[in-house]
């Protein structure tokens, strides 16, 4: 059985639960490790489904909980749209035949905080839904330990933790203890709660105009486009739905563009705020998110980017910034459409 691990920052954290996973699974498991930090299950989707290949039977390990809570905390993201695209990965592994195991971390606000919120336990509903056992982390550890909530002690700043602390040994070891022992489920095919049956995450990656270049680091290598002085356009969507976010490469100096769909303008920042990390990292740029509504799209309908000449009116999504927009500044790419399709 292979294992695919898609979660946030704290699934590629070299210090980490995922290498002290591979540790004890050394030799009896293979670990693929897709996920992307700074991102909320918009990314998971995305990634689980075109970055990795399966069998049935494999493992899908799903860690953007953590995520997703600091999307709504810190950005008011809508708690549908991000549960949409869990229940999306859910319904992919009933489909594909794939166990899914949910790794539930929760951020150290959060965790001073009592009681099931309202994301948390529409969460628990879902998996319950699809019978689907979660790994819920801090429940789990407060019980094993006696203790009540989990102390600054544990973490390392607000969404992370304390490198191969009691929390992340805790992580990997109750992993290890599901997959040895075989307590994994497939989700079961369910009525869905927040998508249509018909339903489905698709990606679009190939424009017309600008520049293609190729983006790659030890994590991904990928195809990235740039408008140049020109526009970028696509206009092959293949059904009916919505296109939710756009994937991004951005960079400490991303610029502005001007995105258009049909006739929806918005104007976005495309410079990560990550403090230190000089180098571009893929995002999601979350279009429902930044227009507060969904935005359509149909056969027929036409995307197109170009780079901004002036940062007026800019929309900024979580993990991003920027009001530069001088060629020096035009680091950002284009990497792909991320649309809920009828198909």
């Amino acid at each position: 059985m292979k294992i695919v691990v898609c979660g946030g920052s704290n699934s590629i954290d070299k210090d980490g639960y995922v290498p002290l996973l591979e540790e004890r699974l050394a030799g009896r498991h293979e670990v693929e490790n897709v996920s992307i930090g700074a991102a909320p299950s918009i990314m998971g989707a995305y990634r689980s489904k075109f970055a990795a290949d399966f069998e049935p039977g494999d493992l899908l390990i799903w860690e953007y909980a953590l995520n997703d809570m600091n999307h709504i905390d810190l950005k008011g993201y809508n708690e549908d749209l991000l549960l949409r695209f869990l229940e999306y990965q859910i319904r992919f592994c009933a489909n594909r035949k794939l166990h899914f195991l949910p790794v539930i971390l929760t951020p150290r606000p959060r965790e001073q905080s009592h009681g099931l919120d309202s994301y948390r336990s529409r969460l628990l509903y879902m998996f319950s839904h699809y019978g689907v056992r979660p790994f819920e982390v801090s429940h789990s550890f407060r019980q094993a330990n006696g203790i009540t909530r989990i102390g600054a002690e544990h973490f390392n700043g607000t969404s992370h933790f304390a490198a191969r602390g009691d929390v992340v040994q805790f992580v990997a070891r109750g992993i290890a203890d599901r997959v040895e022992t075989g307590v994994l489920d497939i989700p079961q095919r369910a009525l869905p709660l927040f998508v249509t049956r018909s339903a489905m995450v698709g990606f679009y990656s190939h424009f017309t105009g600008g520049s293609r270049s190729r983006f790659a680091n030890r994590r991904l290598s990928i195809a990235a486009w740039d408008p140049e002085d020109g526009e970028l356009v696509f206009d092959g969507f293949k059904h009916a739905g919505r296109l939710t976010s756009v994937a991004v490469l951005a960079a400490p100096d991303g610029g502005v563009m001007d995105l258009t769909v049909d006739d929806r303008s918005l104007r976005v920042a495309l410079s990560h705020d990550e403090r230190g990390f000089g180098r571009p990292m893929l995002k999601v740029l979350t279009l429902e998110n930044l227009l507060h509504e969904p935005l359509a799209v149909s056969p027929g309908s036409r995307f197109a980017a170009r780079w901004a000449d002036s940062a007026e009116n800019v929309l900024e999504d979580m993990g991003f910034k920027g009001k530069d927009t001088g060629p020096e500044h035009r680091n950002a790419r284009i990497v792909g459409l991320i649309v809920e399709e009828n198909a």
